[in-house]
């Protein structure tokens, strides 16, 4: 599991600002898996969707070694799930 540093739990496509930039997390990469080795994050990561300045641009964060993202990124909102009432 990855955590924010405020604790909560990173989640796909929750909203986040990393380094004073709007990004949504597009997925979480598994560390040792394929996807893991074709994005070059051996310990997995995240897929963020980041505007730049009206551009967006995918960027990968590795996973800390213990899990916690610092507070470069912090978290925004979450997309609620369909199923949640």
């Amino acid at each position: 599991m990855l955590y924010y540093s405020t604790g909560e739990e990173v989640h796909s496509k929750d909203t986040i600002l990393w380094a004073d930039k709007k990004a949504i997390i597009e997925f979480i990469i598994e560390g040792g898996t394929q996807d893991a080795v074709s994005y070059n994050a051996p310990e997995g990561g995240i897929m963020l969707l980041v505007d730049w300045n009206g551009e967006n641009i995918n960027s990968i964060l590795e996973t800390p070694v213990d899990g916690v993202f610092d507070e470069d990124i912090t978290f925004v909102r979450r997309v609620k799930d369909e199923n949640s009432k």
